[in-house]
């Protein structure tokens, strides 16, 4: 699994990729993973959970339209990526063919959502959200 760390990095992670020199080394699906996790609310959201939502979402500068729509996608990955938290953590970490079977169906899940993004808002915010993604790699290491 990857390291992915907020902030300021302190050097490269297990795969030896400091996204702060050299983001285009990170890989998309890593990105990915990392920014949808990032934009979801948590179930019981504190004031400054909503306050970071709010900020990374106008980032992203979309229209009211689009942001109903990723809104109504990350609600929804939100609930399918706790349903596999819960079920990784189950897993007994001696069980390594069912964690590696576990790690497939996170990086499904995620290709899934990134798909249903890209699909469902408009041209404009797609791209913005791509750029978005590709941006945050410099808050990463691998």
């Amino acid at each position: 699994m990857a390291v992915i760390v907020l902030g300021q990095t302190q050097g490269p992670g297990p795969h030896g990729v400091d996204g702060s020199k050299t983001p285009d080394l990170i890989p998309d699906d890593v990105a990915y993973r990392f920014v949808l996790v990032s934009l979801v609310v948590p179930d019981n959201p504190t004031q400054l959970d909503l306050v970071k939502h709010n900020a990374r979402l106008k980032r992203l500068a979309l229209d009211s339209a689009n942001k109903e729509r990723l809104e109504g996608l990350l609600t929804a990955f939100g609930r399918e990526y706790t349903a596999w938290q819960i079920s990784v953590s189950a897993i007994p970490v001696t069980d390594l063919a069912e964690l590696q079977h576990m790690q497939i169906e996170r990086d499904a899940l995620i290709s899934k959502y990134k798909s249903l993004i890209l699909s469902q808002l408009n041209l404009k915010s797609a791209v913005m959200f791509e750029q978005y993604v590709t941006s945050q790699k410099t808050k990463m290491v691998y």
